[in-house]
């Protein structure tokens, strides 16, 4: 899709001239002084009615011609027209209702039942009302006393009217899965016996929902109706609609203006899923170019959904519901492999819920490639959800989207410098723009972005938007190495933390010299500096309060980090005193005591955190390190593997995995290593290259243990499986695993080892390597023949280092120059 290169005032005329409200009527841009009303299409005109009928037109003339067919032959039908909220069922059936009365009266008695049918509780109810909408005297029918008495009479008087006029009664009942609620068992199954025996009734229905009353093989009506769903709109279908609103209501200047606005329709429609009321709803919120009253009147409108979406909810039972919410959670379509990841439910019971849930309208699939995704089929409906979620109602994903669509990378960095000078300027009211704007723009350029605007949302008090732009940052910290930045998320979430202690935000603020020029030049140098500073601040709310846990907890992170362990342990010491079960502090002494080589005092913490909390997988993974370092390794190897069965993070899990790996080998319990890097193997390519480094470094680990016990087989597999990962490391890094394993099998002075591991990557035919290689290669031509006079083949600076490896290799100076 082609941008549109003007800002969003250049469209602001481009105004469909439907408003937000139940009646919909315009002033300025409504010359005709048209009314639309979009939730009871019965109100406005036919003609009109007709006028904006777009995109249903092929199943309407199917619909109509079946039931002209099946009238003509006294055939009975049976509908269900499903589909969401605003896409147009009413629509769709009143203009069929419509059709009928002009064109099939002599075939059909059309009956239209109200919207909400709040009265309609029993079968006899149902007949009552087809007979009060043919305005037929039915005292005489009410004067009985015997329910069975009322709803025979009722038949008997239908059946009359319909024998003497020779015609079918087609009765239009939207709603029916509210009609059917109201009705016991008993009543539900009187109804369809009575549509079985009888054939002059016809129904045309709508729901918003496939439900359990007609879902349900045990219910009555299982398989009773056909089921028509009305599909969302085409781009070209809402843009027509757009269209004739607009000439209905004599907007010239939105059908001038048309072109100039289409690129951004386009963008409106992708959003909305192609729901004409949500189209409609949200194109005249966008022309406003107000966040504020986007804001109000948008989570309004999802919350005058929230029933009917808790309704769905409530019908979706067990693992379908399970697996619904994992679709409408997702930010984008998602695989049956994926929910099953996320809701821990087998693949194949996945699939099969996933095709019962599409059957029934609630999620589309879209197959690509050999994968499926899926999606929820009512874009609202994932909104919703997403605003339900934890801050949904400060970040809604909505107008992220729609910025990220509406807008190009370098037009979102002019909007938030545009908007960034404003607020410098004192400018508050662009500060809620400036949330929204600084959450799309490009990652290269958010995190610095964000350390400009969250100290100016601070200043300004507004801590609500500042925790969110904190959490954003700490988030983007943790994912980068970058450990200035750490330092610099640490200052601002400290302010955060201190929002509500006015006395020791000023503290800290004062010490930092927050909002000067002297800030701005701590947050440009490195994070030592920052670290150092930090410290002074922590020590002065200490000072005002030497039990401040926040203070004591965050000074003893930046020791850690400062490397001065042990004044960290000191200061856990202290949190420790205050509070013995503090969980994290004593899982950061487990790690200080580690580092400091205190291997038994760290073993007790640990031991203490994990009596507290069995399931800590930072504590056992911290103890197994320990007892590692202890050389006791079957504890250890009990550590890793509780965290690998505990853990949902799948780094972690991969990372405890390599640490068991290790304890095995230690105990040369190779095939308990080989059984572990074959379960993790298939998702090295997935790791962060630190760890793939670490799989490397135990793969040739395996590599000297196999060969050095003649499993050589074994030992030139992991040697290809090695090389076979070549390209996800760096060269140097890649190199640097190779010369370790080569050093250790020179330290071991095993030839034999060297022989076919050097035999092995010369039959790869990695020549760059063989160079690397060189030296090794001919110290053990040397060793080998015995025949020193090969040292003089080569250059001097070359006989200096082969001389020194055949010296480690053969364990002897025999074979010198």
């Amino acid at each position: 899709m082609e941008r549109s290169k003007g800002t969003m005032s250049d469209c602001i005329n481009c105004n469909s001239s439907i408003a937000v409200s139940t009646s919909i009527s315009v002033s300025s841009n409504n010359p005709k002084g048209i009314t639309l009303y979009r939730y009871s299409p019965e109100n406005v005109p036919p003609e009109i009615l007709k006028n904006i009928f777009v995109g249903r037109d092929d199943l309407f003339e199917k619909t109509f011609k079946d039931l002209e067919t099946a009238g003509k032959n006294k055939t009975p039908r049976f509908y269900l027209i499903v589909g969401s909220r605003g896409i147009g069922k009413s629509h769709f059936l009143i203009m069929l209702y419509y059709r009928i009365k002009q064109e099939l009266s002599s075939l059909y008695i059309p009956i239209k039942f109200a919207e909400e049918e709040y009265s309609v509780y029993r079968a006899s109810d149902f007949f009552l009302r087809v007979l009060q909408e043919r305005n037929e005297d039915i005292s005489g029918i009410l004067s009985l006393t015997d329910e069975d008495e009322i709803l025979g009479a009722s038949l008997d008087r239908l059946k009359e009217i319909a024998k003497k006029e020779n015609k079918t009664y087609l009765i239009f009942v939207e709603n029916l899965h509210e009609v059917f609620r109201q009705f016991d068992a008993k009543e539900v199954q009187k109804l369809r016996s009575i549509f079985q025996k009888y054939d002059f009734f016809s129904v045309i229905a709508s729901s918003p929902i496939i439900f359990p009353g007609v879902a349900e093989s045990e219910e009555p009506f299982y398989n009773f109706f056909r089921i028509q769903h009305l599909r969302e709109l085409t781009i070209d279908e809402i843009k027509i609609l757009l269209k004739k609103i607009a000439e209905i209501e004599g907007n010239i200047e939105f059908l001038e203006n048309f072109k100039k606005c289409e690129p951004r329709i386009e963008g409106i429609s992708h959003l909305t899923g192609g729901s004409p009321r949500l189209i409609i709803f949200f194109y005249e919120l966008i022309t406003r170019d107000n966040f504020d009253d986007m804001e109000r009147v948008f989570f309004k409108i999802l919350d005058e959904h929230t029933p009917y979406y808790q309704e769905i909810f409530q019908l979706l039972t067990g693992q379908r519901r399970l697996i619904f919410d994992a679709v409408i959670s997702s930010e984008s379509p998602i695989t049956p492999k994926q929910i099953s990841e996320k809701t821990r439910v087998d693949a194949s019971v996945v699939i099969t819920q996933l095709r019962r849930l599409e059957k029934d309208g609630y999620v589309l699939s879209r197959p690509s490639g050999r994968e499926t995704y899926y999606e929820v089929r009512e874009r609202l409906f994932r909104l919703w959800r997403d605003m339900r979620q934890p801050l949904g109602r400060n970040r809604i994903s909505v107008f992220l989207d729609f910025l990220k669509l509406w807008y190009t990378s370098e037009e979102q960095k002019e909007l938030f410098e545009k908007k960034f000078y404003l607020l410098g300027s004192g400018n508050k009211e662009v500060l809620k723009d400036l949330c929204y704007y600084v959450e799309v723009l490009p990652d290269e350029y958010k995190t610095k972005a964000l350390l400009n605007l969250i100290p100016k949302i601070i200043k300004f008090e507004e801590w609500e938007e500042a925790d969110h732009d904190i959490q954003k940052l700490k988030e983007s910290a943790s994912k980068s190495t970058d450990s200035d930045l750490k330092a610099k998320s640490l200052i601002l979430e400290s302010l955060s933390n201190y929002k509500h202690d006015k006395t020791a935000l000023e503290t800290f603020k004062k010490t930092l010299n927050f909002d000067t020029k002297d800030y701005s030049d701590l947050l440009d140098s490195g994070n030592v500096t920052i670290y150092k500073k930090l410290l002074k601040a922590f020590d002065k709310i200490l000072d005002l309060n030497p039990e401040d846990e926040y203070a004591l907890s965050r000074k003893g992170n930046a020791l850690i980090i400062l490397e001065r362990y042990e004044e960290a342990t000191e200061v856990l010491d202290s949190i420790l005193d205050l509070n013995p079960e503090d969980e994290y502090a004593l899982l950061r002494k487990g790690y200080v005591l580690n580092h400091l080589e205190r291997y038994e005092e760290a073993v007790e913490v640990f031991t203490k955190l994990l009596n507290l909390n069995p399931e800590n997988e930072y504590a056992l993974s911290g103890k197994g390190h320990t007892l590692f370092s202890l050389e006791r390794y079957e504890e250890a190897i009990e550590m890793f593997v509780k965290v690998k069965n505990i853990t949902s993070n799948e780094s972690f899990k991969f990372e405890s995995t390599l640490e068991l790996i290790e304890a095995y080998l230690s105990l040369d319990q190779v095939a308990g290593a080989i059984a572990e890097i074959e379960s993790i193997k298939s998702k090295i390519s997935d790791q962060t290259p630190n760890l793939i480094e670490k799989f490397l470094d135990v793969c040739w680990e395996i590599v000297f243990k196999e060969l050095r016990t003649g499993n050589l087989g074994s030992g030139r597999k992991y040697i290809n499986a090695i090389f076979d990962l070549e390209h996800l490391l760096t060269k140097e890094i890649f190199e640097a695993s190779m010369i370790n394993f080569f050093k250790t099998a020179i330290d071991s002075g095993e030839l034999e080892i060297l022989k076919i591991s050097i035999g092995e990557i010369s039959e790869l035919k990695v020549d760059d390597y063989l160079g690397l290689l060189k030296p090794i290669i001919k110290a053990v031509e040397i060793i080998e023949t015995k025949d020193v006079q090969k040292y003089y083949k080569l250059q001097v600076e070359e006989k200096e280092i082969v001389a020194d490896l055949v010296r480690k290799i053969s364990k002897s100076e025999d074979l010198l120059p």
